[in-house]
């Protein structure tokens, strides 16, 4: 398997995107698609008999049915994800099925949560979603989620004993609900890989998803081998074109972990790959192909991609002269991360090493900005302007951190207007206007600074 993860349910794209998915990634070696339509913030698939369930621009049944009809004329597979334990925000307040959530209620902050794993409610509910995700998806496999689940207060309120016995026993009865639909479960593996315990006693038939989002992270392999060890017979790594740590643009980090997973896939024997995209609104939309791009070389090659850009000027856009070459060459290179977006929505002084890589994304941005003006290119130019535009962003973001002063500049004021508005246009044209993550977190204490229209939105406010 040569997968790609979308997070759907965080972010709605615009129904033609997953279409482009499928189109482009699928030409580039890719041969399934996970839809990730369920999370905290919302179910994003239209079920049959669930539609009450479904949030804002979700997914249409028959609109699901023509993606998934799509991939197989692709030859790519749909497989649908659906969180049946933790992240389970979703629930929350609907008035059938709020009592399956088991998290705190009514936070202005998002944390680890979970179902509640012995309500027979929950059990109704999770029969009732799998049934009708078969009803519509044809694949084999069912993604089951299960990461990031915190039971811990919830058993002790309960007096249910060891959480991980609770944990287990709860996907187990998932796996069996999967299985009696004719399908096959697949779920995240970090409660797995960090508890023994969990591994040996989850039903082995599952296909367990080993995902580390840093190059660094499960720096030997280990976790995968853990999983093997325990009796797992198909594994998959998943690394983050776009994860909790990145934004803006898909960064060197997340190509050097992408590059790493796939090393240790191959040397663990792994089942395939999975290329996972989290909170959409983290990034320019156009400027992610290249990430894309760029990790389906590193699958087809097993390492980085170390030209002058051509491998993924080439794949991306057909070609393209020396100044497109240099932009695909070196995007990922500035550095646009959490601690940069943390530090300017809070106003806080960050620590050297975010200043450093800040000061390095102005000197390489001044000789970058200047040489990709004149880049070209035989096709998809929208996505050339969008990485441009991810370029200059993050070239005036970090002065921004670097020179705070700057708020009170007249030039500076006029420059963050203007890329505020193309960001904002360029949001309206690839993304739906009316969506409130646009510039708005779902949840006021946490998740302002993943906004990246929200932070601009912001820092206007601090240039008035």
């Amino acid at each position: 398997m040569r997968g790609l993860m979308i997070d759907c349910s965080r972010l709605v794209e615009r129904h033609g995107y997953y279409h482009e998915l499928i189109a482009r990634c699928s030409a580039w070696g890719y041969d399934a698609l996970v839809l990730h339509c369920c999370d905290d913030h919302g179910l994003t698939a239209v079920l049959p008999g669930m539609e009450d369930l479904a949030a804002p621009h979700a997914l249409p049944t028959a609109e699901l049915r023509a993606l998934i009809a799509a991939g197989r004329a692709a030859d790519m597979r749909i497989i649908p994800e659906i969180e049946c334990f933790g992240h389970a925000r979703w629930l929350e307040g609907h008035p059938r099925w709020d009592a399956c959530f088991a998290g705190d209620r009514g936070r202005e902050s998002l944390a680890f949560n979970a179902v509640d794993p012995v309500s027979p409610l929950t059990a109704e509910l999770m029969q009732r979603l799998i049934a009708a995700v078969c009803a519509v998806f044809d694949d084999e496999v069912v993604h089951i989620g299960c990461d990031e689940v915190d039971l811990g207060d919830f058993c002790a309120r309960r007096g249910l004993g060891d959480p991980h016995d609770v944990w287990s026993g709860w996907v187990n009865r998932l796996i069996a609900m999967v299985r009696a639909q004719g399908r096959r479960a697949m779920l995240w593996a970090d409660h797995l890989e960090k508890e023994e315990r969990i591994a040996r006693a989850v039903d082995t038939d599952a296909i367990v998803v080993s995902w580390h989002y840093g190059p660094d992270d499960d720096a030997d392999g280990a976790g995968m081998r853990r999983l093997r060890d325990a009796g797992f017979r198909d594994i998959i790594a998943a690394p983050a074109v776009q994860c909790w740590s990145s934004r803006i643009h898909c960064l060197q980090r997340n190509l050097e972990n992408v590059a790493a997973m796939e090393g240790h896939a191959r040397a663990c024997g792994a089942a395939g790959t999975l290329d996972t995209i989290w909170c959409p609104f983290r990034h320019i939309q156009g400027a992610l192909w290249h990430g894309l791009a760029s990790a389906a070389i590193i699958h087809r090659t097993g390492v980085l991609p170390d030209d002058d850009g051509s491998a993924v000027a080439d794949l991306l856009f057909g070609g393209g002269n020396a100044a497109t070459r240099r932009l695909c060459r070196d995007l990922p290179l500035l550095e646009c991360h959490n601690q940069l977006f943390w530090h300017l929505w809070h106003g806080t002084r960050p620590g050297s090493l975010t200043l450093t890589e800040a000061g390095c994304n102005l000197r390489l941005g001044a000789e970058l900005l200047p040489a990709i003006a004149g880049a070209e290119v035989p096709r998809h130019g929208a996505d050339l302007q969008a990485m441009q535009l991810a370029a200059r962003t993050a070239v005036h973001l970090s002065q921004r951190l670097l020179r705070p002063d700057l708020a009170g500049d007249a030039a500076h004021r006029r420059e963050h207007a203007a890329l505020t508005a193309e960001l904002a246009a360029d949001w309206d044209a690839t993304r739906f206007p009316d969506d409130p993550a646009r510039a708005t977190p779902r949840w006021s204490a946490s998740w302002g600074h993943h906004h990246l229209l929200a932070l601009m939105a912001r820092l206007g406010g601090a240039c008035g």
